[in-house]
């Protein structure tokens, strides 16, 4: 079991059960204080669009599935980061775990570059935080 106080201390927690608050892209970027999500919003459809070509900005959150929910939520939050220069450490809880291989592989290429902009991805295996390689 994943000891969450210790863990959130240094990294920023997402599970796969657990990803977002709101109902969708534009109402999550405002909670997090994003003035103009239309800055860094369409970097992320683009992206998730290689998961699910029809998928749009204003596309309900809880009309994915549970995987789809969680690559979208991996690149949202790492765009948010980038978009706030921000420097984290992600742990993606039963994430990569949940996903098929392929998808797993191309979110990994995703993930590449946004390691380029000091940010990285640890996956929780054996109670442990081991990191990802893109």
């Amino acid at each position: 079991m994943i000891n969450k106080d210790v863990i959130e201390e240094e990294y920023f927690l997402l599970e796969f059960d657990h990803t977002f608050l709101a109902s969708s892209l534009k109402e999550e970027a405002l909670l997090f204080g994003v003035k103009s999500p239309d800055q860094f919003l369409p970097d992320v459809v683009q992206k998730f669009q290689i998961f699910k070509p029809d998928f749009e900005i204003d596309h309900p959150l809880d009309n994915l599935s549970g995987g789809e929910n969680a690559i979208v939520a991996v690149i949202f939050y790492s765009a948010l980061a980038r978009y706030k220069t921000k420097s984290l450490k992600f742990l993606l809880y039963n994430i990569m775990e949940s996903l098929s291989s392929s998808n797993r592989d191309i979110l990994k290429k995703i993930l590449k570059e946004f390691m380029s902009h000091d940010l990285a991805y640890y996956s929780w295996q054996k109670d442990n935080p081991v990191k990802i390689n893109g």
